[in-house]
């Protein structure tokens, strides 16, 4: 079943008209939902895989091309370097700044700038 929010109306305008035609048909209109639920992650680098797998979505769900993808997943490469093994629940704003501390001190050449960018990403998640 998928139980997604829609943050765009004609997608939520034609996932109501199928789920309307489904209950006229007689059908449950939850058993034939395009996506399964999927199982929740444990930690920052299961977050971080999915969202590359899923090709990087912007904030509209529409997976991303050219050199936003490819920016993204250098991103992401650089963020498995710390994240990989933070529980979910322990990524606050504590891990934040350790991981802004870290990254600083690997020498990053933009330093904030770059930074800010990687955890953008991670906030995209």
């Amino acid at each position: 079943m998928d139980f997604t929010p829609q943050s765009n109306l004609k997608n939520a305008g034609d996932e109501y008209h199928r789920r309307r035609t489904e209950v006229a048909s007689g059908r449950d209109p939850y058993a034939t939902a395009t996506k399964a639920v999927p199982v929740k992650a444990r930690t920052m680098k299961e977050v971080i895989f999915r969202y590359i797998e899923d090709g990087c979505p912007d904030k509209h769900r529409r997976p991303r091309s050219g050199q936003n993808l490819a920016d993204e997943e250098a991103h992401c490469e650089r963020l498995l370097s710390h994240w990989h093994e933070v529980l979910i629940e322990n990524a606050g704003p504590a891990e934040c700044d350790k991981y802004h501390d870290w990254r600083v001190g690997l020498g990053a050449k933009d330093g904030n700038r770059m930074v800010d960018r990687e955890m953008n990403t991670l906030n995209n998640q």
